[in-house]
């Protein structure tokens, strides 16, 4: 719910007769719920986006020890040290390449900075609209 929908519904309830101050109680009740939906959404966000950064720590560390151990680097090494050879026999230095990277670690690195990214977003939105609902109706 926006503001312009607070507006209407407070529009609308003045076309209403009732009793002394239920118009405030009901909006107050909405504010409140939503204050309350803000902060249970930044909570969630914010621990998975921590408990995803945790884990992403360990999983970067082993898939940097992998790529270590592969042939990947020594492939890779030889178009930084002799590109005269790799340009002439670009087509099996290229196929190298591919066969001897990671590739299920490459995905996993993309994966868990897709998500990190993702639920930081989400985190710094309930946050804004957490605190501009604590900030405008305290």
């Amino acid at each position: 719910m926006t503001i312009t929908d607070l507006e209407k519904i407070s529009l609308k309830l003045d076309m209403i007769p009732c009793e002394y101050n239920l118009e405030d109680k009901i909006i107050e009740k909405i504010e409140k719920a939503q204050r309350h939906n803000a902060r249970i959404k930044l909570e969630f966000f914010g621990v998975s986006l921590f408990a995803i950064i945790g884990i992403g720590v360990s999983i970067f560390a082993k898939i940097f020890s992998d790529f270590q151990n592969s042939v990947f680097y020594d492939y890779a090494s030889i178009l930084f040290s002799d590109t005269r050879f790799a340009l002439t026999n670009w087509k099996p230095t290229l196929l190298l390449l591919v066969e001897s990277a990671p590739i299920l670690d490459i995905f996993i690195i993309v994966t868990i900075v897709g998500v990190v990214l993702y639920l930081l977003s989400k985190t710094t939105k309930e946050a804004s609209i957490f605190l501009q609902h604590k900030l405008i109706y305290k």
